[in-house]
């Protein structure tokens, strides 16, 4: 069974709280930094809680921050729903694939976390070298 210390807690709830309002992969970095903290969460069923619970305080923080413009906003749920289905789809059929190959697998997580920030950062209107878009 494992075991999590006070500050390994806060190291994993500060990086989730950090990663998930960015458009980055909260999950992808939490995986790297179980596995740089040396805590094998795909084995342990109290890390894979843990893990699940840092990441359903994020989610339940987005729906408190955002919880209105949801409620009131039909078309924000039709561009979720848009994006969710294709995803869900293929997380569906891939599902042996993702579970035996790239989870788990922190040279993978690696390779997506770079290769998508880094495609994502070239298909944004000004990219890195520009700053943000103040433009309104």
């Amino acid at each position: 069974m494992g075991r999590v210390s006070a500050w390994e807690a806060l190291l994993l709830g500060v990086v989730e709280g950090l990663t998930e309002f960015l458009p980055v992969s909260s999950t992808g970095h939490l995986t790297l930094l179980f596995h740089l903290l040396g805590l094998p969460v795909e084995e342990d069923p109290f890390l894979k809680t843990f893990l699940v619970a840092i990441q359903l305080g994020a989610i339940l923080a987005v729906l408190l921050l955002y919880g209105r413009r949801l409620a009131a906003d039909r078309a924000l749920w039709l561009r979720i729903a848009v994006a969710f289905v294709p995803t869900g789809v293929i997380g569906f059929l891939f599902y042996p694939l993702i579970k035996g190959v790239i989870l788990g697998n922190d040279a993978v997580v690696a390779f997506f976390l770079f290769f998508v920030g880094a495609g994502q950062s070239s298909s944004s209107p000004t990219g890195w070298r520009n700053g943000p878009n103040t433009k309104t």
